[in-house]
């Protein structure tokens, strides 16, 4: 069975030059099947604030799209949010709906991946062929949710990332649902983070027509949950173990399983940062931190930290090979997450071997204290 690759859209010509010839030269069982992404500005939403996207015109996406095409590469268009503003409501707002959905399938759009399943209902009703990627927001982790967004018209699921590592969980999903499974790779969350729903929620209102009652702008950006997410892995070190991310060599696992399709986050992330992620998972291979992998700003190399001369705005990380048989037990079965971890400690002891620079953990996590109290009062 082939793997394949959903990974993020930059909307940059270069962009889509080095994906293209990744795809075209790569030489194992992986490929890249889609590209997923969104404008700056829709009136559904996408989970990503307006303004860390790119402004694109409909010329160049179905330039882009037209591209992707000539070379066997599908384009999912993003509408996810979790917050509408109540157009759905009137008979006009259903039809602005609607009309906006038939623009991007005149575009080229091959897919659309959506959290609402009044949304789904709506399009499918409107457009019989449409495909729909059930969104990550949704937490598909149980057969009876897998049922019901299958059953409202999505054809592929991407799961609840929490789920990453509860493989019998899974494989029932996989059996008892006819839809694709998607699962996110590239995830440096929190492990069960209570503040997934307001994070979520935070961000859509920031991607469509809400964000102008939101007294946020690009300069006040910095969420309060993404505050005191940096201080959990800091504090508590096993919580960047706990992340649910799945590492290129592990793949391999949920193949056999039968899940064939798996995301790359990063659609506001740089090019270049987004190719080298593209090429790990396409190789199944990375040596280096781990932690690079699931988010910017760490180090790749984790020799400055280890030399003291490291420069990277978060300094820490573990060596990827140390983990080559990390998700072993997980896929046993010997090793779940359901019954919390004061009693297992497996992903504690992982963590000890993160390495970091003590000086910047000492200083960093003083100004997030700061920030904490500034924010929680």
């Amino acid at each position: 069975m082939s793997m394949y690759l959903s990974i993020p859209m930059t909307f940059e010509d270069s962009y889509i030059d080095s994906i293209i010839e990744l795809n075209n030269t790569r030489t194992g069982d992986v490929s890249i099947k889609e590209v997923y992404g969104a404008r700056r500005e829709d009136i559904i939403g996408n989970l990503r604030p307006s303004f860390t996207l790119k402004y694109v015109s409909d010329e160049k996406l179905g330039e882009y799209i037209a591209r992707l095409h000539q070379n066997g590469i599908e384009f999912n268009y993003v509408i996810n949010s979790t917050v509408s503003d109540g157009r759905e409501y009137t008979e006009e707002g259903r039809k602005s709906i609607v009309n906006f959905v038939k623009n991007l399938l005149e575009l080229g759009v091959d897919s659309f991946t959506i959290t609402s399943s009044y949304y789904m209902i709506l399009l499918k009703n409107h457009f019989p062929n449409i495909k729909i990627n059930a969104s990550i927001c949704n937490e598909i982790d149980n057969v009876q949710k897998a049922r019901q967004f299958e059953l409202a018209g999505a054809n592929v699921l991407v799961l609840n990332r929490d789920v990453n590592r509860n493989f019998k969980m899974l494989k029932a999903i996989k059996d008892n649902t006819s839809a694709e499974l998607k699962v996110l790779c590239t995830t440096p969350c929190v492990f069960r983070c209570q503040d997934v729903h307001y994070h979520a929620n935070l961000s859509s209102t920031l991607s469509n027509e809400l964000q102008r009652y939101m007294p946020i702008d690009e300069k006040n950006s910095i969420s309060h949950t993404s505050v005191n997410c940096l201080m959990k892995k800091l504090v508590h070190l096993e919580e960047n173990i706990k992340s649910p991310w799945i590492r290129p060599e592990d793949m391999k696992y949920y193949e056999e399983i039968g899940i064939s399709l798996f995301k790359i986050d990063g659609r506001d992330r740089s090019a270049e940062y987004n190719i080298e992620i593209v090429k790990a998972y396409l190789n199944q291979a990375f040596d280096g931190n781990l932690l690079y992998l699931m988010k910017t700003g760490y180090p790749k190399d984790l020799t400055s930290i280890r030399e003291n001369n490291c420069t990277d705005y978060l300094r820490l990380g573990i060596d990827n090979r140390d983990l080559d048989r990390f998700l072993e037990p997980f896929v046993k079965g010997t090793i779940t997450c359901d019954n919390g971890c004061e009693k297992c400690q497996y992903c504690k002891r992982i963590s000890e071997k993160i390495i970091y620079d003590k000086e910047w953990m000492n200083g960093f996590t003083n100004f997030l204290s700061k920030e904490m109290k500034k924010r929680y009062t």
